[in-house]
């Protein structure tokens, strides 16, 4: 790409040179010859040409591997909800028992119906954003995201974080799969990271995988 660049270059710089000779030939002494320009025309187009035809070859053949397009969304469900210990916008400190299950029962129905819409148009990968559950699904509450992700007939990354109130817990990630017939609480699979400081936007929208804005949308 930067040789065409610069080939392209060269020539509408030998192209303005040859103009120069017939209208100021005080300024180019030594005329350009008709050849050269000839021959550099021919280089330079020859040059377009295969590049365009190996860049089209080469998106063909990977298009083809990549195989079908999938609409992604991201869901970003504010804080309203969000676990205080783990958003970095709160007390910072765990709820009472009762308080906290209250607020989980909320952040649930608030998961599922913007997860739903979200599917209704058209993603087939729905994606929550980090430090969502203050506890492991695969072993609490381990029955809503895998009938979820069936009954909306899309595939769910959820993010949670296994420990809330260590420093040191891992933040971790699992893919719910809508066909998936394993025991509740199984995942298809998971990952962790570091700890991140990645604070809960502040409001809460649900992105359709076919419009973009401001990055909230893969």
């Amino acid at each position: 790409m930067s040789f065409l660049i610069i080939t392209i270059n060269a020539l509408i710089a030998l192209l303005l040179i040859k103009l120069l000779d017939g209208w100021r030939p005080k300024f180019c002494p030594q005329a350009i010859p008709r050849k050269v320009l000839t021959w550099s025309s021919v280089v330079v187009v020859v040059a377009i040409v295969v590049w365009t035809a190996s860049s089209l070859f080469i998106f063909a053949q990977v298009h083809h591997d990549q195989g079908p397009a999938v609409t992604v969304a991201a869901v970003q469900p504010g804080i309203k909800n969000a676990p205080p210990q783990v958003t970095y916008v709160g007390s910072g400190k765990a709820l009472p028992p009762a308080e906290n299950d209250r607020r989980r029962d909320a952040q649930e129905i608030q998961m599922r119906a913007m997860t739903k819409k979200a599917a209704s148009e058209g993603a087939r990968l729905v994606v929550w954003p980090e430090w969502l559950l203050d506890y492991d699904p695969r072993t609490t509450r381990t029955a809503w995201i895998p009938d979820l992700a069936r009954s909306a007939h899309t595939y769910i990354i959820a993010a949670f974080v296994p420990y809330p109130n260590s420093a040191n817990s891992p933040n971790m990630s699992g893919l719910w799969a809508p066909g998936l017939q394993r025991p509740p609480g199984s995942v298809f699979h998971h990952w962790s990271s570091e700890p991140s400081r990645t604070a809960f936007p502040s409001t809460g929208r649900t992105w359709p995988g076919n419009r973009s804005s401001s990055g909230r949308t893969v």
